[in-house]
């Protein structure tokens, strides 16, 4: 998506992009949206009180303030079905599902992409979620994992001392307590990511503590 009218967004306070749209939340809870809307994956503009999105492949979710949930867009699989959904602290969107952590370290999850196994996890304090796959960080620094393994699930069962995640369509990402990166990605695919000199940030008393994996 290219437009000029993305660059004149102001107060933005997190975006987030579907496959062919793109979110902008506002510092004053209300939300931006730019590209394609054929399944009304765009109509955003009369949320409120919104304090984070999620975008699909061609839906979109807002965390209220209230810790509800509203959605929009195509809902073949029930990705938009989230009116029940209380007690949210945060969400996530994939192609045709949408997944919510709860405030007790709980996860709820809706669409095509509904795992049994998500229902018994527990101590999560952020999630991610690809096409394929789902991952969750718990409170102790572990990242739990559930999907294909093509996005090579085994791999990230190994991180450790993790204190943020994110994932891409097969893709998954953990940042380690002392800067470093960790990525693992489509096992079929040809290229490979290199990100043993990534470092984000340097944690001297963090790296007393952690060896390598």
């Amino acid at each position: 998506i290219e437009d000029g009218s993305l660059f004149r967004w102001t107060d933005i306070a997190a975006i987030s992009t579907g496959s062919f749209h793109v979110l902008g939340l506002k510092a004053d809870g209300t939300v931006l949206s730019f590209g394609r809307n054929p399944f009304g994956q765009c109509d955003v503009s009369h949320w409120q009180n919104v304090k984070d999105i999620a975008a699909g492949s061609n839906h979109s979710v807002a965390l209220l303030e209230n810790s509800t949930v509203i959605a929009t867009g195509k809902n073949d699989y029930g990705q938009c079905d989230v009116k029940s959904w209380k007690n949210i602290r945060q969400i996530s969107a994939a192609s045709d599902h949408t997944v919510g952590l709860l405030n007790d370290g709980t996860i709820v999850t809706t669409g095509k992409f509904d795992d049994f196994h998500l229902k018994t996890w527990k101590n999560i304090k952020a999630i991610a979620t690809g096409e394929f796959h789902v991952i969750g960080l718990t409170k102790d620094g572990c990242v739990l994992n559930t999907g294909s393994d093509i996005c090579g699930l085994s791999d990230v069962e190994r991180w450790h001392n993790i204190i943020a995640i994110a994932a891409g369509y097969s893709t998954s990402i953990g940042i380690r307590a002392d800067g470093r990166v960790f990525v693992t990605h489509d096992k079929h695919k040809s290229v490979y990511l290199n990100t043993d000199d990534w470092i984000l940030f340097e944690n001297k008393e963090a790296k007393k503590d952690i060896s390598d994996f």
